[in-house]
């Protein structure tokens, strides 16, 4: 099957959903873990913290010389400068958090549908799913939206 978009499946093969297309041996319990989804800003915040020590030892270096007072004030006034750079960095951070939170919610309200829906009548071991393959398109097609924006 090809999709609209351009999918490496190979490693979907190791994805179990607890159905299969025809019978087989029941498949072993697969233990489920609760996952949570965050943004590593580890690289960010030691930046930020690189530029506030520097920051600090400049204008500790300007407190303790007195002379230079066009000096002290232009570094003050780069000091101010790069605080609000870093302030303006951590709103975009928090902005790309939350954009990244909206985006897997609406991932998760595409895909948790189907996982629910195929919990139902579990007694039974065959599902009648005509035209899946258009229909299964469709939300690859969705999740592909959110996930990469309209966009190839």
């Amino acid at each position: 099957m090809s999709f609209n978009k351009d999918i490496d499946t190979s490693s979907f093969d190791d994805f179990d959903f607890g159905f299969e297309l025809v019978d087989s041996p029941t498949p072993t319990d697969v233990s489920q873990e609760q996952q949570s989804v965050s943004v590593d800003t580890t690289e960010i915040d030691d930046r930020l913290e690189t530029l506030e020590s520097k920051i600090n030892n400049v204008l500790n270096i300007v407190s303790l010389n007195d002379s230079g007072d066009d000096i002290r004030q232009a570094i003050e006034e780069q000091g101010s400068c790069i605080n609000n750079a870093l302030d303006s960095i951590e709103e975009v951070k928090e902005s790309l958090e939350k954009d990244y939170e909206k985006k897997l919610e609406k991932v998760e309200s595409l895909v948790l549908p189907l996982l629910v829906n195929l919990t139902k009548n579990p007694e039974r071991e065959f599902i009648k799913w005509p035209n899946r393959a258009e229909s299964v398109q469709g939300h690859i097609n969705k999740i592909l939206e959110v996930t990469r924006g309209n966009g190839d």
